[in-house]
């Protein structure tokens, strides 16, 4: 579970419910299963009480079992060090939005989870590119972009609020071009 927000506050009517309602699913895994729960959520974080799965912590904080450190966000995407397991490696993925670290945490968990060595998780979190609809690169310069100039925003992921997915990449952008 990547986070609790709002996007299911009209289903559901609170985040405390579409906390419990996500908690659920946290609850129906098996002993010997796994469940992947973002630590810096207070709402996800509570969720590993819920659960006889084993839990393994994703985010930036120092605690999680795979953390990011060094996030930069910018025009190509975002880049971060990967640590887990007493190790770690540089990665960098052409998603937009800081707001896409998480996915990529769980990604990596889930390979670790499968076997999978940090440094071939990094390589196939450099191959990711963005879905159609899904917060991608515009071709327009950098110092004309705005919201008119990306293709398809409206396919932001469901769970992080299109007004803060947004404001994400760009003030990540409207800071390259002050540098420019």
């Amino acid at each position: 579970v990547l986070n609790v927000s709002a996007a299911h506050l009209e289903a559901l009517g609170s985040l405390e419910e579409v906390a419990l309602e996500k908690g659920r699913l946290v609850e129906a895994l098996p002993a010997d299963g796994w469940a992947v729960l973002n630590r810096d959520d207070p709402l996800v974080a509570a969720m590993a009480e819920r659960t006889a799965a084993q839990v393994l912590w994703i985010g930036l904080d120092e605690q999680a079992d795979v953390r990011a450190s060094d996030l930069h966000a910018g025009e190509g995407g975002i880049s971060f060090t990967l640590t887990a397991r007493g190790r770690s490696v540089p990665v960098s993925a052409s998603l937009l939005g800081r707001h896409n670290v998480y996915p990529l945490l769980a990604a990596a968990a889930m390979g670790l989870i499968y076997g999978l060595e940090l440094p071939r998780i990094a390589e196939a979190l450099a191959g990711l590119a963005p879905l159609p609809g899904r917060l991608r690169p515009s071709d327009v310069p950098v110092s004309y972009c705005d919201a008119r100039h990306f293709r398809a925003v409206s396919g932001w992921q469901p769970e992080i609020s299109f007004e803060t997915s947004l404001t994400d990449v760009l003030n990540d952008w409207r800071q390259r071009v002050r540098r420019v």
